[in-house]
């Protein structure tokens, strides 16, 4: 056999390896079992990838399967619960975050140097105290801020967030990207209204997340309904575990999710489904102070799934590489980048 050949062999090991992970169909299952009794060659380069999968230790593959079963511990974690603040405070509480009010910084424990402000403090204060506040946290920060009208938000690593309440409307906007958990107190008389990327989602009083990363925005929502709808002319009503996906360019796609899967960055884990490479180093570049960068632009591209906690990020990040054929280089600062093997940035 030719190196040429070993090198098919090992493309091909890779694939369906990363595609057992994902989930297989029956059809799918029989054609893994032909081409694994086809040759031993393939029987063995399949042994070795999953062997080398096996030692990144990861603590979870994210797929279907592998949500249920995390789903299932978290719900017996926190059942008996009394509703969605004992939920809150279990998801934040085991990292040692504070729930009501308070600013959980993560940078103490990732080490990096980082400015806040107090609680509920906004760093910027538009024209018309009290009407116009933008809030915003620092890479690794994880803080919850309680508004004018008695609503709640949490968010996440280097994100920003414009409020502006009138008499007839409460609106807020994602600034930027990154990562939200809105308790909305009810007020029939003032919608409260979340815009972020192409969607705009709209309630009187509920509990749902936003999440927007450089292509895509995201509504799921924990508790109650939420109105979502798009620039593009969409528009769906949402019930709780439903959870609205919306990338640049492509249709809406409508997924369903258990709603204490909801802000898993709360606990500073981040999970995809089949999502842009590109998407995944935006999140990841919200909580870790390196960074993560790509060698080339067109890998942003490729689909991902994956789940991971930050303090797993080299094994994670290793593991996304290698189920793509790349390779995964430590820079002098900290930081990381992917590439092809054999390229330079």
């Amino acid at each position: 056999m030719n190196a040429a050949e070993e090198t098919l062999i090992v493309t091909q090991a890779r694939d369906w390896h990363v595609r057992q992970l994902g989930g297989l169909t029956p059809a799918e299952a029989d054609a893994l079992r032909d081409w694994l009794d086809a040759s031993a060659a393939h029987a063995a380069a399949f042994e070795q990838v999953g062997a080398l999968w096996s030692d990144l230790g990861w603590d979870e593959i994210l797929n279907a399967k592998a949500l249920d079963r995390a789903a299932a511990r978290e719900r017996r974690a926190v059942r008996g619960g009394g509703g969605i603040r004992s939920w809150l405070q279990a998801v934040l509480r085991p990292r040692g975050l504070l729930a009501a009010g308070g600013a959980g910084l993560l940078a103490a424990a990732l080490a990096l140097a980082v400015f806040f402000t107090l609680p509920g403090d906004p760093l910027v204060t538009g024209p018309g105290a009290g009407q116009t506040q933008v809030y915003q946290t620092a890479i690794g920060e994880i803080r919850e801020v309680e508004l004018a009208d008695g609503s709640r938000v949490t968010l996440g690593g280097r994100t920003a967030i414009r409020v502006d309440f009138g008499r007839d409307a409460r609106a807020v906007r994602l600034v930027a990207g990154g990562d939200a958990l809105f308790e909305v107190a009810r007020d029939e008389s003032r919608p409260f209204t979340v815009q972020a990327g192409t969607l705009s989602a709209t309630v009187l009083g509920t509990v749902f997340e936003v999440n927007r990363s450089s292509g895509t925005t995201a509504v799921g929502v924990v508790e109650g309904r939420v109105r979502v709808q798009g620039q593009g002319g969409g528009d769906a009503v949402l019930q709780a575990g439903d959870r609205i996906v919306a990338e640049a360019g492509a249709p809406w796609q409508r997924e369903q999710m258990q709603p204490d899967q909801a802000a898993r960055w709360m606990q500073t884990r981040l999970a995809y489904r089949d999502t842009p490479l590109s998407d995944i180093v935006a999140d990841v570049n919200r909580y870790h102070a390196g960074g993560v960068r790509l060698g080339s632009a067109d890998l942003g591209a490729l689909r991902v799934t994956s789940s991971f906690r930050i303090d797993q990020l080299e094994t994670a990040l290793s593991g996304i590489a290698l189920s793509h054929g790349l390779e995964l280089v430590r820079t002098g600062d900290g930081g990381f980048v992917i590439r092809r093997p054999g390229t330079a940035e």
